[in-house]
């Protein structure tokens, strides 16, 4: 329930944000220096070091500015789950630009890519004593399609990489405050995303 009440509140957030630097309602062309605001879902799989499926899901909201008909920049963060361990759950934070394949049409498809940090963090107690984040990037593919207006509903799939360290306790050690075991990863992952663009 607190992830729900966090999501709604970014939300309200991200919006507040984007009409204070818009400024004025956004005119009936989607481009020409008009801003964006995507709420998205992500779903993100890939196997771990042992073969074993980890998976898990996201959110997400954005918030950018179209410098062209076809260029888009912006900024993105919200909350992603790797997968069930400490060390693989993240509030990224990410600049990211897209390439709109063809604009003007009902389906438009684009490209897109972004590059930021993944800030991790753990629960009380457990065996890991501590976890952190690190960088990540991702390039996916897609396509939109217009509702109307500045409304338009989005999917996309693409590939994830993303960066994380943990310190846990070693089990196979007794004796002494150093008896832990540090870890680096790089989390591949797929990853799914379907959002609405307003």
């Amino acid at each position: 329930m607190a992830f729900f009440k966090q999501m709604i509140l970014l939300c309200l957030l991200n919006l507040g944000v984007s009409l204070s630097l818009s400024g004025q309602p956004n005119q009936e062309s989607a481009y020409s220096g008009s801003w964006y605001r995507r709420i998205s879902l992500t779903a993100a799989a890939g196997s771990s070091s042992n073969g074993i499926l980890k998976k898990g899901p996201g959110a997400e909201l954005a918030i950018g500015r179209h410098l062209s008909e076809k260029i888009q920049i912006g900024v993105a963060g919200g909350l992603e789950w790797l997968g069930n361990r400490p060390y693989q759950r993240f509030a990224p934070a990410v600049v990211e630009g897209a390439w709109l394949l063809r604009t003007g049409q009902r389906w438009s498809p684009y490209v897109l890519g972004s590059l930021g940090y993944g800030f991790a963090w753990k629960d009380a107690g457990g065996a890991y004593r501590s976890v952190r984040g690190g960088s990540r990037w991702n390039v996916q593919a897609g396509i939109t399609r217009k509702l109307g207006g500045h409304h338009q509903l989005l999917a996309d799939f693409g590939l994830l990489e993303q960066h994380a360290e943990a310190k846990r306790d070693n089990f196979w050690w007794w004796g002494g405050q150093d008896n832990y075991v540090h870890e680096s990863f790089r989390l591949h992952r797929w990853r799914l995303r379907l959002g609405w663009v307003f």
